[in-house]
């Protein structure tokens, strides 16, 4: 296979961006979320900040402000979702049912909201939905709406099954990074550990693809980044 230059450098770039939010942030939420799943309390006020890290907090109605806590419907309901899912069937099945169920109580459709929730708890074979990745979806010719889970998950893991060695390589170059460029944002033993886990890689081409949808001023900036980083 010829590598594509830019895709690899932005690939790579990729890896670099997630290790660090990874460790920065998302680690401490799939932490958390797992410790407190008996803690109905606790993990309320975990949801809390996870959704406004992913920036979805806002899509709940704050009708049960005051009366019922905002988080709480969903705390209520979250244990009927959490035995484990072994495949991308079972992945969309349960995204689907979660999020009727949320859009039930909130009036208000929430398939990114369920995703990234869900994620949190399993990870892989859950896909977060993100409006970005879903602009890179219709750039390639596919018509999705936003309710269409199955078909987003489908075309997802077609487009992340044919850049796999791009993914590969990226993740290889964060086993290695001490070697490549002194700039490493993270600590490299946490990341040597669970680069290579499927559930990273796939986090890793979702970054990539925000980055692409997104057409974000961060996108154009990226290739003078990495040949600064010698990625």
């Amino acid at each position: 296979m010829n590598l594509d230059k830019d895709i690899q450098e932005l690939m790579n770039y990729s890896a670099v961006h997630y290790a660090r939010q990874y460790i920065n942030e998302e680690k401490k939420f799939i932490n958390e979320f797992q410790k407190f799943k008996n803690q109905k309390n606790d993990l309320r006020l975990s949801m809390i900040k996870a959704s406004t890290y992913f920036k979805i907090v806002k899509n709940l109605q704050t009708k049960y402000e005051g009366k019922k806590q905002r988080f709480e419907p969903i705390i209520d309901i979250i244990y009927e979702f959490l035995n484990p899912i072994n495949d991308l069937d079972s992945a969309i099945n349960l995204v689907k049912i979660f999020e009727e169920k949320l859009e039930k109580i909130y009036n208000n459709q929430l398939y990114v909201f369920s995703s990234k929730i869900l994620w949190l708890f399993h990870k892989e074979p859950i896909i977060i939905i993100d409006k970005h990745v879903r602009n890179v979806l219709k750039e390639e010719g596919h018509r999705i709406s936003e309710s269409d889970i199955k078909n987003y998950y489908i075309l997802w893991m077609n487009l992340y099954n044919e850049n796999i060695e791009y993914v590969n390589n990226a993740c290889k170059i964060l086993k290695n990074i001490e070697k490549v460029t002194c700039y490493v944002p993270f600590q490299t033993n946490e990341i040597n550990s669970i680069c290579e886990e499927e559930w990273f890689k796939q986090r890793v081409f979702d970054i990539y693809l925000w980055f692409m949808g997104s057409k974000s001023k961060q996108l154009y900036e990226i290739k003078n980044i990495s040949t600064q980083l010698d990625l």
